[in-house]
């Protein structure tokens, strides 16, 4: 069973190292995340 808190504190922690170790900006990298977050269900 997925722990909810856990997974929280792992994408919120993903999320702060892509922020802070790349030069991209969040419209950059913001359509690859959502793809992974919708398991690729998701049409670009």
């Amino acid at each position: 069973m997925i722990n909810i808190r856990k997974l929280e504190y792992e994408l919120w922690w993903s999320a702060d190292l892509l922020r802070q170790g790349s030069k991209l900006t969040c419209s950059q990298y913001c359509m690859p995340v959502l793809a992974l977050l919708t398991g690729g269900r998701m049409e670009v």
